[in-house]
């Protein structure tokens, strides 16, 4: 309860930045609300090397109240760019940028089938979450 609390104080509601997001994260902003899941708030206050923004994802529908983290991930490096999102529970440190799971790169060809998969992916996560109680209350 206490990490979405802190969560919570750090985040500034989508609104924000949605006007000014790249196509393909509109394009994921997009199927999140079409897929049922509201964005709490977006931190980018503690981005760090290749932590872009993290955002807090809530079920608006099945499991309503299921919450997860978006960990936007972008480097551009000489050998090895990245531009991809990763999900976790709220319970899970950070993921690892090169192998968390579930994950979308959004600099690939196949980007909306991609999409399709990651949100299958996230939810698979939000049923998974009521065998495993992971289902926190809000505050």
């Amino acid at each position: 309860m206490r990490i979405i609390m802190l969560l919570n104080l750090t985040m500034q509601p989508i609104e924000f930045i949605e006007k000014h997001l790249p196509d393909k994260r509109k394009a994921l902003l997009q199927s999140l609300r079409k897929h049922n899941w509201h964005v709490v708030g977006i931190d980018e206050a503690n981005a760090v090397w290749a932590l872009e923004s993290k955002w807090l994802i809530e079920s608006m529908r099945e499991e309503k109240g299921f919450k997860l983290l978006l960990w936007f991930y972008k480097y551009d490096g000489n050998c090895d760019g990245m531009d991809r999102v990763v999900a976790t529970t709220l319970v899970t440190s950070e993921p690892s940028p090169y192998s968390g799971q579930p994950s979308i790169e959004f600099d690939l060809k196949h980007f909306d089938n991609q999409l399709q998969s990651f949100m299958s992916s996230l939810n698979m996560l939000r049923f998974e979450s009521r065998a495993q109680g992971e289902r926190l209350p809000d505050h």
